[in-house]
């Protein structure tokens, strides 16, 4: 997973407004990310006791949460060849090497 280099419009950090940066990123943890939000999205449209959508960054412990406060995935045990492994594991472990095949084509 390589950094790339782009000009794109980020959030500045002195105000609330976007800014046009060159920033150095890496695209499939970005992939992921985008993927986490617009599930957590997803959720806020189809249930309607969902009301709130968190977002945490912890830049010092290279953590990123995304919270909502409506239904969750069910967790439960994939059946298929990954055995004992959760749905959630399986549906990342599906994204992490679809970002990696990105490089090959």
């Amino acid at each position: 997973m390589d950094p790339e280099e782009q000009t794109m419009y980020v959030k500045s950090v002195d105000s609330e407004f976007l800014e046009l940066k060159t920033i150095t990123f890496v695209p499939a943890l970005y992939k992921i990310f985008d993927e986490i939000i617009v599930n957590a999205a997803d959720n806020f449209r189809r249930d309607p006791d969902t009301s709130k959508i968190r977002v945490t960054i912890d830049q010092a412990k290279n953590l990123i949460k995304v919270r909502n406060n409506g239904k969750t995935i069910p967790v439960e045990i994939h059946k298929g060849r990954l055995l004992n492994a959760r749905v959630q594991q399986v549906c990342l472990r599906n994204d992490l090497r679809r970002a990696a095949d990105w490089k090959q084509l």
